[in-house]
């Protein structure tokens, strides 16, 4: 059985430092965000969901996974990165969005939303140039999915992950493939990232 490998991407020291300064503590569970919750006191009404949808999501898990592994099959990375959140629905869905339902969102910030961004963003990239590589141009006939980790829920998205798959082609070859978590908004799909770190 063949395994992907993992691309790592080194951080700088300072790059590291403001990672470690914006980092809010909002425990283990929570992807990392440049985020605060809204001081104590604060008199905003809660809103009923994000401020925006997901552009171009597919209607379900199953529908997510052939569209991404019909774009790895053809090497095609630019209906890759439309299978991927935008930096805008990160930013102003799953960021702010990271809390229980009925909470009001967290408090971002732009500077830090830009290193977060730019930091997953690479990692993405990265890792999907690697599954290119290694399946590329395979067609897989059967496919069996498991996530690594518990389903969780936020006020504004649901998260599902990490995404490995079993395939197997037509010849009964099997082959491991694992990626990044998947969001749920309001009924439509998109992966958070490709990396299996974010």
């Amino acid at each position: 059985m063949k395994t992907v490998g993992q691309t790592r991407v080194r951080l700088t020291s300072a790059a590291l430092a403001i990672l470690l300064l914006c980092l809010p503590a909002l425990g283990d569970d929570r992807p990392a965000s440049a985020s605060l919750p809204v001081a104590a006191g604060e008199s905003a009404a809660v809103p009923t969901g994000p401020p925006i949808k997901l552009s171009g999501g597919a209607p379900s898990v199953d529908v997510l996974l052939d569209e991404f592994l019909a774009a790895v099959e053809h090497k095609d990375l630019a209906a890759l990165e439309r299978l991927r959140l935008t930096k805008e629905e990160y930013t102003r869905i799953i960021v702010p969005g990271q809390v229980r339902k009925g909470q009001p969102p967290l408090q971002t910030f732009e500077k830090a939303n830009d290193v977060f961004w730019g930091m997953m963003n690479t990692r993405s990239r990265y890792t999907i140039e690697s599954l290119v590589n290694e399946h590329g141009g395979r067609h897989y006939v059967r496919r069996q999915l498991e996530f690594t980790e518990p389903t969780r829920e936020f006020a504004w998205y649901t998260a599902y992950g990490g995404v490995e798959l079993t395939l197997w082609n037509d010849q009964g070859q099997d082959y491991e493939l694992a990626t990044g978590w998947i969001a749920e908004v309001d009924g439509s799909y998109k992966f958070i990232a490709f990396s299996r770190a974010d």
